[in-house]
């Protein structure tokens, strides 16, 4: 038996607007609903693998997407991605946002663009080093985020 999967407009317009977001800034961290997380000001870290990420290559999606129509979106990192490629990244963005577990209200959906590919995970932000540490290396993961620093941290 197929499971269900609606799209609401809604929802794909905020997580085309994360995207793109992500895409300019390199990375994003999210809600549930797609809310931005504001790290502004704050300490603590970042440490995903809290369920199987997900990655996809920009320029591939780019080159496989066929858009009928005119338009496109300044993305500063690549100059321009055709706003279909944006469409289709955030279609997946929201699969896997509808799909990830909810275990409580410290996880967050984490986003990161590097070379040419953006990857979707599930976060928690974890006040302490140590803390962060052992559970990046307990879910194998290879960094951290150090919020105030705004720098990784290979664990």
């Amino acid at each position: 038996m197929n499971a269900t999967f609606t799209v609401d407009t809604r929802d794909i317009i905020k997580a085309r607007n994360v995207i793109v977001h992500a895409l300019n800034n390199g990375g994003a961290t999210i809600k549930h609903d797609y809310t931005g997380v504001s790290l502004t000001g704050k300490s603590g870290y970042i440490v995903g693998g809290y369920a199987p990420s997900v990655s996809y290559n920009v320029l591939a999606e780019r080159m496989q997407t066929t858009y009928f129509g005119q338009g496109s979106v300044q993305i500063s990192r690549l100059a321009f991605v055709d706003a279909a490629t944006v469409d289709v990244l955030a279609y997946h963005l929201h699969r896997y946002v509808v799909s990830s577990p909810r275990h409580d209200a410290v996880e967050y959906i984490g986003l990161w663009y590097e070379n040419d590919r953006i990857t979707f995970d599930v976060v928690r932000i974890i006040p302490e080093l140590g803390d962060a540490v052992d559970a990046a290396r307990l879910y194998g993961q290879a960094a951290i985020y150090d919020i105030r620093n705004a720098e990784d941290i290979t664990v």
